[in-house]
């Protein structure tokens, strides 16, 4: 072996060495953005469907809004999950990750884990407002009945003589 290849080869290397280190850096930052994002998304996701509607009107925006996170939010995400799982493997088997980023990258799966469970119990929530506001309203045509009736048989008392 010449010097030359000798030195042509640690240059080689040292550039693809440069090159792998640059590589995982950039993915295990990016891979860390991805993650935040996916988990503040989940998150987002999460506390917008389990709150408690006011009245009517939040009632049905809020069922709105947690079906087409079910039909169409969801399937964003997953994909951006699947990436993001594909990132990581290969993060896996050239970097090192330390705790903090492991419980990252378990804490995003676990979200995905738990919205099953976040949409059943959104449902439930609607479900009881939906019941309570029935009955609101049973009872308000039942005045309104009630008064209605009053008119009718009182209709001689607010006759204009």
């Amino acid at each position: 072996m010449n010097k030359g290849s000798i030195v042509e080869r640690f240059w080689s290397d040292y550039h693809l060495l440069y090159f792998y280190s640059v590589m995982c850096f950039v993915g295990n930052s990016c891979t860390r953005a991805v993650l935040c994002r996916l988990c503040d998304e989940f998150e987002e996701i999460s506390e917008k469907a389990l709150t408690t509607p006011a009245n009517t009107k939040e009632l049905m925006e809020l069922k709105a809004f947690v079906e087409n996170v079910e039909m169409e939010t969801m399937y964003a995400l997953e994909r951006k999950l699947i990436h993001a799982k594909s990132t990581l493997v290969f993060l896996i088997e050239y970097t090192n990750l330390s705790p903090a980023e492991m419980r990252a990258n378990a804490d995003m799966f676990a979200w995905y884990e738990r919205m099953p469970c976040i949409f059943e119990e959104h449902r439930a929530i609607i479900a009881a407002k939906r019941t309570q506001y029935e009955e609101a309203l049973k009872v308000c045509l039942l005045i309104m009945k009630t008064l209605l009736m009053w008119f009718v048989q009182n209709k001689q008392m607010f006759r204009c003589q």
